[in-house]
């Protein structure tokens, strides 16, 4: 695959993530920030842990795990994110990616409320049609 359509590729994953961000402050369900599991890197865990770094371990790739559920930064009484507006990688680039640099492979998170519901459909289509596997 090209330098030229993975940009495009990208662009139309940013397009996506930007077309639920209402719909992730406002009516998800949080699955992800519930869950656990969260990777983050060494300059985000202070944010994340709400300074408390013992929540995290790093992992063989570097990254660190917070395996703590629900995610830290998860608001208990509203439900919202208390960092989104500095929320880590992950988060930023979850529920839809490409794998990896110059990968044909977009990951798509099957859990999020926005993918179970249809809202990314078509563009999941889209990059289907460049060329992209999803996954």
């Amino acid at each position: 695959m090209t330098h030229e359509p993975q940009r495009d590729a990208e662009e139309l994953i940013l397009a996506a993530r930007k077309s639920i961000a209402d719909f992730c402050v406002t009516a998800c369900r949080q699955s992800c920030c519930k869950r656990g599991g969260l990777f983050a890197r060494e300059d985000e865990i202070n944010l994340v842990t709400q300074g408390n770094p013992s929540l995290a371990r790093k992992t063989r790739g570097g990254l660190y795990k917070i395996a703590l559920a629900p995610c830290p930064s998860l608001d208990g009484d509203t439900g919202r994110c208390l960092i989104y507006d500095k929320r880590p990688q992950m988060c930023i680039e979850y529920p839809i990616r490409i794998a990896d640099l110059n990968s044909e492979k977009v990951l798509v998170v099957n859990e999020c409320d926005a993918v179970s519901r249809g809202l990314l459909d078509s563009q999941i289509e889209q990059i289907k049609q460049m060329g992209y596997r999803v996954i």
